[in-house]
């Protein structure tokens, strides 16, 4: 279960086995025996002890840090056991042209767009004529061997697929496109924050599995972003947050009163109900359990399953496998 901070006065101790959790001004205190919780995620600014990460860590629970809009900041990890012959694997990978994981991996991702599109589409909201371009596209991938062109395959796609999304979700999300820098509607708020938490989930698993999240295969390698992080959770952006998006904003489970609107920047952004909403959500979802390579497993299992194939890749164990919806 997840325990995620999104109140900026809260205040976090660590008593026993327990969370002890205040905010100034309020009667409440929130008191969370640990062993109902296997991760932390604090959302906003809040006062935790040098303690508390201690036991955390001692208690094998990494705790992540995000901004307001979502974005990673940082963690703490539970140390694991080093595992060198992976690592190796990895940075000899970099010298390694092979195109047959990028390929596989923007094949898994287009068919998820897909996939979305074809399960979301209604009378009123038909996106038959996007779903036939994009299969189109996605049969030119095995053509190319150039990371260039399929880039631009995947850019094409993109378009076309946000674009279909403008006629499924509500029409006061003024939805007209993805903008990420900053997001300028609800809907794209709610992307780029589902994307980032899933970034956090999926960089707690590489790492249990004793891998650098910075050696990617796709996304390049230069500056801080975790480029394993990226590629690997290509396929479940829409197969599990775009998913979940829609469902939230259909389903009118978010309102506007859930954003704030800053007509300054421009920038959308969740309210802190609009937070605490988020998560309550996503951990639903997170533990729903589904059907996948014959097996019943729930979201995280399904994510720890991809590292995993990837890890069985990188010691030429199998060839790459990455997530396709059902």
């Amino acid at each position: 279960m997840l325990l995620a901070l999104t109140d900026r006065r809260a205040v976090i101790q660590l008593e026993s086995r327990h969370l002890k959790i205040t905010v100034p001004g309020e009667d409440d205190t929130l008191t969370v025996p640990m062993r109902l919780f296997d991760r932390v995620i604090v959302a906003v600014v809040a006062r935790i002890s040098i303690c508390l990460l201690e036991g955390l860590l001692e208690r094998k629970f990494p705790m992540m840090f995000r901004s307001r809009g979502g974005g990673y900041l940082g963690g703490f990890y539970p140390a694991g056991s080093d595992d060198i012959e992976r690592k190796k694997r990895q940075y000899l990978s970099l010298q390694n042209k092979d195109i047959a994981p990028v390929v596989a991996l923007l094949e898994a991702k287009i068919y998820n767009q897909k996939r979305v599109l074809q399960k979301r589409s209604a009378p009123g909201k038909d996106v038959s004529a996007e779903c036939r371009k994009i299969s189109s596209l996605m049969k030119s991938l095995k053509r190319s061997a150039d990371r260039d062109i399929l880039r631009g395959v995947e850019g094409r796609v993109a378009a076309l697929y946000f674009r279909a999304l403008g006629r499924i979700v509500p029409r006061w999300c003024n939805f007209s496109g993805r903008h990420r820098r900053p997001p300028k509607d609800p809907v794209n708020a709610l992307l780029s924050y589902s994307y980032a938490v899933l970034a956090g989930e999926l960089e707690i698993l590489i790492r249990l599995y004793n891998l650098d999240p910075a050696i990617g295969f796709f996304h390049t390698s230069a500056g801080r972003a975790s480029s394993l992080v990226l590629d690997l959770m290509e396929v479940f952006r829409p197969a599990f947050c775009d998913n979940l998006v829609l469902s939230l904003l259909n389903r009118k489970i978010f309102q506007p009163r859930h954003f704030d609107f800053d007509p300054g920047s421009g920038r959308v952004s969740l309210t802190r109900e609009g937070r605490r909403l988020f998560f309550l959500h996503w951990e639903k979802k997170r533990e729903h359990i589904l059907s996948d390579e014959g097996e019943l497993k729930t979201w995280r299992g399904i994510w720890r399953d991809q590292v995993s194939h990837w890890v069985k890749y990188l010691l030429q164990k199998e060839t790459p496998h990455f997530y396709r919806m059902r």
